[in-house]
């Protein structure tokens, strides 16, 4: 679907993290944001889901997600959204998923790369962060200034940008960002349009 006197012009990929314990909203508030901005951007999304493993994978809340691309078809994509959850914590540790992220903007010049709620610390670990302004959801912020750093968090934003990348404090704040772009009257009116 195209915006009245909108021509859609082009396709971007977006590929959204999902692992054990994500949190649903991060999944799908984002997901359906970029669905929804058909209707506003130049371009459709084409909505990817993947896991480290290529493995189904379960949410907190119990629901079974299945990847639909492989971890290895990622860098086909053009964006990167990290998601959040308690699952946050095992990821850390994952070196493919940490190279995926700390590479990204370098091997894709047009891509962006997005964190909702506690993915930031995904985007810490990576070292995406460092000498930025960042947010993350408050129940995480204690526990991302301890993971050290050159960060300045600002935990009262709900989001914060950085050239290509930004960070969304809640999924709530990402979904409402992306989803109405035009009617917003609130701060995340710029973030909002750059990333749809």
């Amino acid at each position: 679907m195209q915006g009245e006197g909108q021509m859609i012009i082009a396709e971007r990929s977006i590929a959204i993290l999902i692992f054990d314990h994500v949190h649903l909203i991060d999944v799908a508030g984002p997901a359906e944001a970029f669905n929804e901005a058909h209707g506003f951007a130049p371009f459709t999304y084409d909505i990817q889901f993947f896991s480290v493993d290529d493995a189904p994978v379960h949410a907190s809340c119990g629901l079974k997600l299945s990847p639909g691309i492989s971890f290895n078809d990622v860098a086909k994509c053009d964006d990167l959204l990290i998601t959040g959850g308690v699952g946050v914590d095992h990821l850390l540790y994952s070196a493919p998923l940490l190279k995926l992220i700390a590479d990204w903007l370098d091997t894709h010049p047009t891509g962006r790369l997005i964190s909702v709620c506690s993915g930031a610390l995904l985007l810490v670990k990576a070292g995406i962060l460092d000498g930025k302004t960042a947010t993350t959801h408050w129940r995480r912020a204690q526990f991302a200034k301890d993971m050290g750093g050159n960060i300045k968090w600002d935990t009262e934003q709900i989001f914060t940008q950085n050239d290509r990348h930004c960070c969304f404090g809640t999924a709530e704040t990402s979904a409402a960002g992306m989803f109405k772009p035009k009617r917003m009257a609130v701060p995340t009116m710029p973030i909002a349009q750059t990333i749809i």
